[in-house]
């Protein structure tokens, strides 16, 4: 079975995880630092990636999933975010660039209320609403 790497980018913290199917092997977590800029949250990303992967044993992932605040305009450009430093910023091409990796990204929220209707408490049930309170 393939090992996936996850991210979440919140207001306040950002989380990786190492997945083997839908069993998490290795989750860590630290503070964003959005106060200190776009640069700053691109290097904590990379250097959060790379913890898990090694941990987990993950020598080279073929792709990445991130879930960030906000979503993607056409022309790869984030917008809406509550985390305000990434608005404007092509997120997926930086942090592809950086990671040298594929990177597929889609809003937080939506990432969550998909995970929760497939493999969560939402299984089965034809209709499935989430509601998320973060610090946005």
């Amino acid at each position: 079975m393939t090992k996936e790497i996850g991210v979440d980018i919140g207001g306040t913290k950002l989380e990786a995880v190492v997945l083997e199917g839908s069993r998490p092997l290795v989750r860590k977590r630290c503070a964003t630092h959005a106060e200190e800029g776009y640069e700053k949250i691109l290097d904590r990303v990379v250097t959060l990636v790379h913890d898990v992967a090694t941990e987990a044993d993950v020598r080279t992932p073929c792709k990445i999933g991130v879930g960030a605040p906000g979503s993607m305009r056409p022309d790869g450009t984030m917008k809406n975010c509550n985390t305000q430093c990434l608005n404007g910023r092509e997120l997926r091409s930086d942090l592809g660039q950086l990671l040298g990796i594929q990177v597929a990204l889609a809003n937080d929220a939506d990432c969550f209320a998909l995970a929760e209707s497939t493999m969560g408490s939402g299984t089965g049930f034809r209709t499935v609403f989430g509601v998320i309170m973060g610090t946005g």
